[in-house]
């Protein structure tokens, strides 16, 4: 092999080198960053859980019809986001389960047409996960079973706030 030779090889030896080691970087930078960015996600949601929990106990119903929308509105954001922790039917799960909350609430406050239009969102959304019954019975049902741990405290039975 001539010095020629032994020079190029050398130096695309060296560029295969640099390239691959640019690759990988850019790879690790790409892979920590979707981390970074599940981490806060799952963050978010951890804190609007406990936000909702507490506001089920603590707060007067518009104060819970209030973190419900919150919810509604982050769940909204994070829906279409690639490689989200959210998927499509736990999207649809939990837009139908907070729907037939606040149709509970509005119905308790006297608000029927705007419980009306909860419960037609909820039914919207219930379709999407596939259950056989998709009736306000049926959610209103789930709803209170999910509730058993962690109640609406402005629907439990001789609280009028």
């Amino acid at each position: 092999m001539t010095k020629t030779k032994k020079y190029i090889l050398v130096i695309v030896i060296i560029f295969v080198f640099i390239g691959s080691c640019v690759f990988c970087w850019t790879y690790g930078f790409r892979q920590g960053l979707r981390a970074g960015g599940f981490t806060s996600e799952l963050a978010i949601f951890s804190l609007m859980e406990l936000e909702l929990s507490g506001q089920m106990v603590n707060a007067n119903c518009e104060g819970i019809k209030i973190a419900l929308q919150n919810h509604l509105a982050y769940l909204e954001n994070y829906k279409d986001v690639e490689n989200s922790f959210i998927t499509e039917e736990m999207y649809h799960m939990d837009k139908m389960l907070l729907n037939v909350r606040l149709a509970r609430i509005e119905e308790h406050l006297g608000n029927i047409s705007k419980k009306k239009e909860h419960v037609e969102i909820a039914q919207e959304a219930c379709s999407h996960i596939h259950w056989d019954d998709c009736s306000e019975e049926k959610m209103v049902w789930f709803s209170k079973e999910t509730e058993k741990s962690n109640p609406i405290n402005c629907l439990t039975p001789g609280n009028y706030r």
